[in-house]
């Protein structure tokens, strides 16, 4: 299994000294699947591919 790194970045801090964020490590599935989730355009395409895919071999 490939693993990715996803950094999910913040708001600037408007504090003094460093700041923590957080890290997610994804395969590229999980990653797919987060895009999904957050873009309608995103999933059109990839409906629209599917689609194209299932119509090549029937």
């Amino acid at each position: 299994m490939v693993s990715y790194t996803v950094c999910i970045a913040g708001s600037p801090h408007p504090g003094p000294g460093p700041r923590t964020i957080e890290v997610y490590q994804l395969d590229k599935r999980s990653c797919l699947i987060v895009v999904a989730q957050l873009s309608p355009e995103f999933t059109a395409r990839v409906v629209d591919r599917w689609q194209e895919l299932e119509q090549r071999v029937a």
